[in-house]
């Protein structure tokens, strides 16, 4: 889990993200955790701000873990993106010159 967390801090200090490059790295997190460790899994989510409905939808429309994992590694992106975007309008408030 200290591994995603890493790349997710790393990803939300950032300007922008490589979908595909940091997608491959999440998923495979995301899945070992979901295959070994899903009350890890679970914690990691709510430390990432992940909805608990998006959360449950992904498990109730899904049967297979790797879509499972697919969908939650997609949350995980988006709320990164929003983190990031959050960070530059509020930043660029709070810094009128930029």
């Amino acid at each position: 889990m200290d591994k995603i967390l890493n790349i997710v801090n790393d990803l939300e200090k950032s300007e922008s993200l490589d979908d595909q490059y940091y997608f491959k790295l999440i998923h495979e997190s995301v899945a070992s955790l979901l295959d070994r460790e899903i009350n890890q899994l679970f914690q990691l989510l709510y430390r990432i701000d992940i909805s608990e409905q998006a959360v449950k939808k992904v498990f109730l429309d899904n049967a297979d873990k790797t879509l499972i994992s697919e969908q939650l590694t997609y949350l995980i992106i988006e709320r990164i993106k929003q983190k990031i975007e959050l960070r530059k309008k509020y930043s660029s408030k709070n810094n009128p010159e930029s």
